[in-house]
């Protein structure tokens, strides 16, 4: 380990993930590599894949715990940063900071593993939804949390939202939604936008708007994200 530690400094490597095959069975060896790394290299951004999940799938493993690395550094930061400041302001105690399943943790646990607040914003919203129900006698509901790039539904049953493990590639534990802007861009061309028609499923919907360059816009201008899809300007979805 002494020499890959080398290797990554001669890099400029500014953190390190572990993933060991069997770690989800067993974490003692990643807790002894995870040690040994802090040993040698006190200043690197070290995770490892069993701070995150005990998930049996590696590959899945390893995405989550090198992309919750690739952000460390910058994410430890810019708490360390926020908590400095809110102090200056007169706040007494850290902020807690919204995780990814509907839960908080604290700015320290968090800036050790940030990828668990890659979709604290949805959560917070799918979290406050199941609340306002439970005040209003309404406990399944079905919540849209609506930001600037993305809409996200999730099925609120019993006052609580559902937990699963993360989508795609990533397994960090988060609350159960469904993306509907962009996978229904990609199907159906049913996007947020400025005109309303009727596509082939017989539902109103909102038409897409291409840009100067052709591409075909998936969100409200002030945001950036332009999906992949390609349309003329003038020319009318497709179905």
């Amino acid at each position: 380990m002494p020499a890959t530690l080398d290797a990554f400094r001669a890099e400029g490597v500014e953190a390190v993930a572990v993933c060991l095959l069997h770690a989800y069975a067993n974490t003692a060896h990643e807790v002894a590599a995870l040690e040994e790394i802090r040993r040698l290299w006190p200043e690197v951004s070290v995770v490892a894949s069993h701070q995150i999940t005990r998930e049996w799938r590696e590959y899945e493993r390893t995405n989550t715990a090198v992309l919750s690395a690739y952000v460390q550094p910058v994410a430890a930061r810019y708490l360390g940063k926020l908590d400095a400041g809110l102090k200056s302001q007169g706040l007494k105690k850290s902020p807690y900071i919204m995780q990814s399943n509907c839960g908080v943790d604290s700015l320290e646990a968090t800036s050790a593993v940030p990828i668990n607040m890659v979709e604290g914003g949805p959560a917070s919203g799918f979290w406050g939804a199941a609340e306002l129900g439970k005040l209003i006698g309404e406990e399944n509901i079905l919540a849209l949390d609506i930001g600037g790039t993305t809409a996200k539904c999730s099925l609120i049953e019993g006052g609580e939202a559902r937990e699963i493990s993360g989508e795609m590639i990533v397994t960090a534990p988060c609350a159960a939604s469904c993306e509907i802007a962009a996978s229904l861009a990609n199907r159906f061309g049913v996007i947020v936008g400025r005109r309303k028609w009727v596509d082939q499923m017989k539902a109103t919907a909102t038409k897409p708007w291409p840009t100067s360059s052709g591409q075909t816009r998936a969100c409200p201008i002030s945001s950036p994200a332009i999906s992949g899809r390609r349309s003329r300007p003038g020319a009318a979805p497709r179905g």
